[in-house]
């Protein structure tokens, strides 16, 4: 096996963990995987013309890559685009040592964010291969002996082996306090206002759903239901004690058998309102939470939940209703105005303040700077903008003012299964809803967050609210420049007699004169005079003009080697 067959091995080890991850990351490696193949039937592209585009390319992709890291695209697949290109025009380019070692790292670097991301459980053993390979591959790459691979697949395995030993990323010790975990973001007990959104921007897999019979369109995953608002912060006051369900499951049940990675305070998820959970110790609060027993650790059970929702008598309706002391006066009086137009029954009431808030405010993962952590009053008065934890308790905190039970549920959403019972959750599909109470029915789901991509709507001041996001136009000017920069710079004369040379040389053989390689710059010359006619002199002139620079005092003539250049652009297309 050569150095660049090893390379190209390992290469295609690295984009395979890229396309077992989830979307858009495995479009990526697939595409990667499609352009490796290509790379291993053709030889390398090693002439000066060939690198010189490459590297234009290479420059493109790179400052595109920072005007979307720029503009706060999520970094994952820019990060993995970005390895991609540069792997997969090593592939086509590299011969020499040097460019073979760098796809081996990319291929290394490509495993290393794969095996971040986890989520399949082929990748982490494709990273695993690749530690294993990829030392052996830069032996064989050095030195190109049998020899030289063995002794690097041995530092490999190695290097696998102190490894497997230390612990794992962000492992806790046994003693860490449980108030330093409890005050985590995410599904504790406590959530302030702005928690989510770090969330929203974290690709990491930390659920799938596998539904034994239904199909659904769009999946919501129960966590910790919240109760207490202080103003800044929910709170479940739930005792720790279990309530059992068994009696009251239904007919219209579902099943979905979960993966899930280890969570704060042991929560389970799962699809709302969840009824049981099999194959795990657990239990369920009087809220409705459920939790494992042990140690937060990543579990897989069953859990079995309602299509619809789960009908339970109220119990203490003073705390559905609490709100408290310092809320600002406004939320109160939109409140009451909210309640005056809604239809008069509880449900039409919490139907038209949810639709009240998609119609007149904007999502957005990222509020405009300095409202991170907004007050609810400054997302209803003024910025008009946030994420879904903003929605879920304005929609809560007003409809609990106009008298109606409601509470606060933190989960996951997603609407893209992986095929038609498959879902995989990320942490960046953190989510908050609401649920209200309708006598009759039990807690009913209501979620006023509109979609992500909704344009926004005029507000009654006439004003559209701010989104930070990047200016179109801006991003058109800076592609515009980029690109015009590579077109300048392919077209552009070179600066030395031998790149004119160089490039007179690629131009014949582009047009299908194919100069034998092994005739040097006068010889390439007159067999071109002798096949073309009397335009080829001036790749002859351009030989002697190389010649001068490099074997005489008096130096190039640029100007001249542009000139014989310039003719030699009318060489026709050999037919």
């Amino acid at each position: 096996m050569t150095g660049r067959h090893a390379a190209l091995l390992i290469a295609g080890l690295g984009a395979s963990a890229l396309a077992c991850c989830s979307p858009p990351t495995c479009w990526i490696g697939a595409a990667l995987m499609i352009g490796l193949l290509g790379a291993t039937a053709v030889p390398p592209m090693t002439s000066a013309t060939a690198r010189h585009r490459w590297r234009i390319a290479d420059v493109f992709v790179l400052s595109l890559g920072a005007i979307l890291f720029a503009s706060r695209q999520p970094a994952v697949p820019i990060l993995a685009g970005v390895l991609a290109w540069l792997s997969l025009a090593r592939a086509w380019t590299a011969a020499r040592p040097p460019a073979l070692q760098g796809l081996v790292l990319l291929a290394v670097l490509e495993g290393m964010l794969a095996g971040h991301l986890g989520g399949v459980s082929v990748t982490r053993p494709l990273f695993w291969a690749i530690a294993l390979l990829a030392p052996a591959a830069l032996g064989v790459i050095i030195q190109p002996s049998l020899r030289a691979g063995l002794l690097g697949a041995a530092a490999g395995a190695v290097g696998l082996a102190v490894t497997s030993t230390l612990p794992p990323e962000g492992a806790q010790p046994i003693e860490a306090s449980t108030e330093a975990v409890e005050t985590s973001i995410g599904f504790s007990r406590t959530i302030g206002l702005g928690d989510l959104g770090p969330l929203h921007m974290d690709p990491t897999v930390i659920a799938t759903a596998a539904f034994e019979e239904t199909a659904l369109r769009e999946v919501y995953l129960q966590g910790v239901i919240l109760d207490r608002f202080t103003g800044e912060a929910w709170i479940s006051t739930a005792p720790e004690q279990s309530t059992d369900l068994s009696e009251r499951s239904r007919s219209d049940a579902m099943a979905a058998v979960m993966a899930l990675e280890p969570l704060t305070g042991g929560v389970l998820l799962g699809p709302a309102p969840m009824v049981s959970v099999q194959g795990v110790p657990a239990w369920r609060d009087p809220w409705g939470t459920w939790r494992h027993t042990g140690p937060p650790r990543p579990v897989q059970y069953r859990a079995v939940s309602l299509t619809g929702s789960l009908p339970e008598p109220m119990v203490d309706s003073g705390r559905w209703l609490g709100l408290p002391a310092s809320l600002d006066p406004r939320v109160r009086t939109l409140a009451a105005q909210l309640r005056a137009d809604a239809p008069t029954d509880r449900r039409g009431a919490a139907d038209y303040t949810a639709q009240w808030l998609r119609e007149r405010y904007v999502y957005t993962r990222l509020p405009q700077p300095g409202t991170a952590r907004q007050a609810l009053s400054t997302f209803l008065f003024e910025s008009r903008a946030g994420h879904c934890e903003y929605f879920a308790t304005a929609l809560a905190v007003l409809l609990r003012a106009q008298g109606i039970e409601a509470r606060v549920i933190s989960g996951l959403r997603a609407a893209a299964p992986v095929d038609q019972t498959t879902w995989v959750f990320l942490q960046q599909d953190a989510h908050a809803w609401v649920e209200v109470y309708l006598p009759g029915e039990g807690w009913v789901r209501m979620d006023a967050t509109p979609a992500e991509l909704r344009q926004p709507e005029l507000l009654a001041s006439g004003a559209s609210p701010h989104v930070a996001r990047p200016g179109f136009i801006g991003l058109c000017v800076l592609l515009c420049v980029i690109g015009g920069g590579g077109v300048w710079l392919l077209a552009r004369p070179p600066a030395t007699v031998r790149g004119c040379y160089r490039r007179g040389r690629a131009l014949a053989v582009r047009r299908g004169w194919a100069i034998p390689p092994s005739l040097p710059p006068v010889a390439a010359g007159e067999w071109l005079t002798a096949q073309a006619g009397e335009v080829g002199t001036s790749l002859t002139a351009l030989a002697w003009l190389l010649y001068r620079e490099r074997y005489t005092d008096a130096g190039g003539d640029r100007d001249a080697a542009r000139q014989a250049l310039r003719r030699l652009n009318q060489l026709p297309r050999r037919r």
